[in-house]
């Protein structure tokens, strides 16, 4: 398996729809940037046929040091949650 870069996908964008990779390059820039706002605003983002964007908050525990055994506050954080579609889920599931 490979790892596929952001150029990658720009590159690929620009070739099937004939639009100036720089251009496809600000779009792609620009939606990741929307989708990272609206994120830290704490909203969802529902993206049909691929997925929802969520953040989750998650509670203050207390966790376990494996190697030594003493306890460890963990603070509370907040998650970014990703729910692929059904759709999604099937096409990789081939």
């Amino acid at each position: 398996m490979s790892s596929v870069k952001k150029s990658d996908l720009v590159s690929k964008i620009s070739a099937q729809t004939g639009l100036a990779a720089v251009d496809t390059k600000i779009i792609v820039d620009e939606l990741v940037n929307a989708i990272s706002l609206e994120l830290e605003n704490g909203n969802t983002i529902e993206l049909r046929g691929f997925a929802t964007f969520s953040v989750k908050n998650r509670r203050p525990r207390i966790a376990r040091n494996i190697t030594t055994g003493e306890q460890v506050s963990v603070p509370a954080k907040k998650d970014i949650v990703m729910k692929p579609s059904k759709h999604l889920k099937e096409m990789v599931d081939k």
